[in-house]
């Protein structure tokens, strides 16, 4: 059940991907996204042969992740914020959540030692497959 590393590998899901499907598979990082969602927008629509001429509006940022919280705690809320049905606005749940679960930074030399540790070789290897240099995931 507790596989999150082994999930967390790209270059073994990847090459899966790209043996059966070579050819029909586009790639992109969300670094990618985040610096160019345009010009990503644009590979991808050549890549499937779209209209390159359109440009999508890129400037809203929809459904933007968070570091997960803790479960247990989090269900008793929203179960109790649910049961009080639409009397509960959506900004006050948020704010109650927010204050419950603050988010939790980890240390930046702690994070780098083990994504190091972790990853390393995965992200050699995944921009091996992918033709480009990964090696900023490490940072």
């Amino acid at each position: 059940m507790w596989h999150y590393r082994r999930k967390s590998l790209y270059a073994p899901q990847l090459e899966r991907w790209l043996d059966h499907f070579a050819g029909h598979v586009w790639v992109g990082t969300t670094d990618e996204l985040a610096a160019d969602p345009e010009g990503v927008c644009a590979a991808i629509f050549a890549f499937l042969g779209l209209d390159a001429a359109f440009v999508p509006d890129c400037s809203a940022r929809l459904h933007v992740g968070a570091t997960p919280r803790g479960a247990a705690a989090e269900g008793r809320l929203h179960r109790a914020m649910v049961a009080m049905g639409a009397r509960v606005p959506m900004a006050f749940r948020h704010a109650v959540r927010d204050q419950l679960f603050p988010r939790q930074e980890l240390d930046p030399g702690l994070r780098r030692a083990l994504t190091e540790r972790l990853f390393a070789a995965d992200i050699a290897a995944t921009g091996a497959l992918l033709g480009r240099d990964l090696s900023a995931w490490l940072e």
